[in-house]
């Protein structure tokens, strides 16, 4: 009688519905310990991808102004129409560097003796530049919200108030040397200076500035910093009485609903040139043909501006200033170095930082 062995008690069983609990717990918590990781190393990466475009960017610049000796203009003087006082509109400091940020194909695409928006020009100005785009802001690739113009996460240095006569202010008096401007006081901030004060910037419209002229060092100079595609609207001022938005940039700031971008190639400017620029106009929309319906997070037409950006406002505060999506903005200097600055820095500090005659050195911080 044959009798069967005993089957053999196996040493391996399933999981309990407790234990597959608590390993998709353990995973869960696993997970959530490295996708925070993940995205900072990605945002690390963009970061220095948006630096390496800035010192791109400084690199073309030097070259240019090696080859040419001066410094691109922030936009040629072009009059669409005499009669219009807001009606000026031309090739912008990034098209005249296109050579040297190898993109020499596009620059011979360029009739530079017309202007930017005319018909042969206008397929040219639709593309949209990698190298131009800083890769941590999600709005910059909105081409159909700006009517198909390319558009670029990089401003030059305007300095405080652009004006066709640079910005300065008599000695001891709060007086503006510039009769044409607007903006008779000093900026904030600066009221008890004794010394002539000259708040310009290197890039102001129809000038070129040679890298010498600097007073104050190319290494201590802004040449270009990040703006946001969208930009930013200011916070509320905490103190009623302040007189310049640039003053508070306390609080979150907001991306704006109805986008005033920076269009790369094409320069628009408020008034023609006998007159004072005024970016903050909402005369410098985009006009008729290319009608624009809205940039992104949308709700109004869009408005395109020359590539520049003014320290009347302070960082991360009005669509006028500088503007970045990482924790700090990142600029290049007119030696090519980069640097990045806090966000919540004194606008004093950074109106400093940007004017190159100011007579006022801000060290890189250690």
């Amino acid at each position: 009688m044959n009798r069967s062995l005993p089957r053999p008690i196996s040493a391996h069983r399933g999981f309990t519905l407790v234990e597959l609990l608590v390993v998709i717990a353990i995973i869960g918590i696993l997970v959530g310990l490295t996708l925070p990781a993940v995205q900072m190393a990605r945002e690390a990466a963009r970061r220095a991808q948006c630096q390496n475009n800035l010192s791109n960017i400084g690199l073309a610049l030097i070259n240019f102004e090696g080859s040419k000796g001066t410094l691109p203009p922030a936009v040629d003087w072009a009059d669409i129409d005499p009669t219009n006082a807001y009606a000026t509109s031309h090739f912008t400091w990034l098209a005249k560097i296109l050579p040297e940020m190898e993109q020499a194909n596009l620059y011979e695409n360029l009739d530079f003796s017309n202007l930017a928006e005319s018909g042969g020009n206008f397929p040219s100005l639709k593309i949209q530049l990698e190298l131009l785009e800083c890769p941590s802001d999600p709005e910059n690739g909105d081409s159909q919200a700006t009517g198909g113009i390319g558009i670029t996460n990089y401003a030059a240095n305007e300095g405080w108030i652009s004006h066709i006569q640079a910005q300065q202010w008599n000695a001891g008096s709060n007086t503006s040397a510039d009769s044409n401007t607007t903006f008779s006081s000093r900026p904030l901030g600066f009221q008890t200076t004794t010394k002539p004060l000259d708040m310009s910037g290197p890039f102001l419209p129809g000038r070129s500035t040679k890298l010498a002229k600097i007073q104050d060092g190319i290494s201590n100079t802004v040449l270009v910093a990040e703006v946001a595609a969208g930009g930013f609207i200011h916070p509320k001022a905490e103190n009623a009485s302040e007189t310049e938005a640039s003053q508070s940039n306390s609080g979150e700031p907001r991306f704006i609903t109805s986008g005033k971008a920076r269009s790369a190639l094409i320069g628009y400017y408020g008034q023609t040139k006998s007159g004072i620029p005024n970016v903050t106009s909402p005369a410098l929309s985009i006009p008729l043909p290319y009608n624009a319906t809205g940039y992104k997070p949308t709700g109004a037409t869009a408005e395109l501006y020359a590539p520049v950006f003014q320290t009347y406002w302070a960082i991360n505060t009005d669509w006028g200033g500088a503007s970045s999506r990482h924790n700090v903005l990142q600029c290049v200097m007119g030696d090519r170095s980069v640097r990045s600055v806090n966000l919540t820095v004194d606008n004093t500090v950074w109106k400093q930082m940007c004017a190159m005659n100011d007579n006022t050195v801000i060290q890189k911080s250690n």
